[in-house]
């Protein structure tokens, strides 16, 4: 070997361990990365860009039609007999802590085990306690048993003084062994009750 070529060779071998990326990553001479240039990547960000945007927006287009053509907002598409629960409405309780066990079990002498029963009904009774903070107008009244004004979009206030003694005060009777248990009508539209509710009583 000539000192010529060894000289190219040593030429060459330094030129490959300065490069720190290889050609295909980068090409320093042609200022391609991965093959493209910046113009080339910046048209391909672009089109995918506009493509995903007119994407998105066609979608929700479509979305926003099937809503206001087939998905009534008053009331439900299926009620009646043509609904899941047809005429025969469920029942509901609280405290629930475990949908799949109805069984409410503990000792009195333990409030820790009765204390997710609490806190369970203590959380239902929320709901209620924030919509009574609401102003008395928009609510009916319904002293006597009559409900003034009879407007389907106004509802008695419930009172929960009217619980008694199932209260926080007592523990809704935990720890007494005369547990309080909350039997809830599962809302179902257009179904009304045979019997008339009597005077005073709360549903």
């Amino acid at each position: 070997m000539s000192m010529q070529e060894f000289s190219d060779n040593l030429s060459t071998l330094s030129y490959v361990s300065r490069r720190r990326a290889p050609l295909w990553l980068f090409d320093p001479k042609k200022k391609t990365l991965l093959g493209r240039t910046a113009t080339s990547w910046a048209l391909c960000l672009l089109f995918y860009l506009v493509y995903y945007t007119c994407l998105v927006a066609f979608f929700m287009g479509m979305m926003m039609v099937f809503l206001h053509t087939q998905v009534p907002t008053e009331e439900p598409t299926r009620t009646g007999m043509q609904s899941i629960l047809q005429l025969k409405p469920g029942l509901g309780f609280r405290p629930m802590v475990d949908v799949r066990k109805s069984l409410i079990k503990f000792a009195k002498s333990d409030p820790q085990q009765y204390l997710l029963y609490t806190e369970n009904i203590n959380a239902y009774l929320e709901i209620y306690e924030s919509v009574n903070s609401k102003p008395s107008g928009q609510f009916a009244n319904c002293e006597n048993g009559t409900k003034t004004p009879d407007d389907v979009e106004k509802v008695c206030r419930f009172p929960l003084s009217k619980l008694d003694p199932c209260n926080r005060e007592n523990k809704f009777g935990y720890p007494d062994g005369k547990p309080c248990i909350i039997v809830k009508l599962n809302k179902v539209r257009s179904i009304y009750s045979d019997k008339q509710v009597a005077p005073n009583s709360y549903m």
